[in-house]
């Protein structure tokens, strides 16, 4: 398995943990799903800066439909922002 395979499946596994205890909770969570989300996502958008910058450094060959999933990931990551400014009006 190569490194990027295995970070994928480590953030999918994350994922799955989280959605978890989120789930069983949600009554307790309910009043801070905002928050939750907010430091979700900016730590999601730190993580995928990083790895990129640091694919860059170490000059890691990518193959082009990874670029495309970079942008696309930041354009949802817009997207959440977008909503969640309309939804706390």
């Amino acid at each position: 398995m190569n490194r990027r395979k295995g970070e994928l499946t480590s953030g999918m596994g994350a994922l799955g943990l989280g959605l978890g205890p989120g789930v069983l909770f949600s009554r307790w969570l309910a009043p801070a799903v905002g928050l939750i989300t907010v430091i979700g996502l900016c730590v999601h958008a730190f993580g995928m800066w990083n790895m990129r910058r640091l694919d860059a450094r170490d000059e890691v060959e990518s193959p082009q439909w990874t670029a495309v999933l970079y942008w696309l990931c930041w354009l949802s990551l817009a997207a959440v922002i977008a909503v969640l400014l309309v939804w706390r009006r």
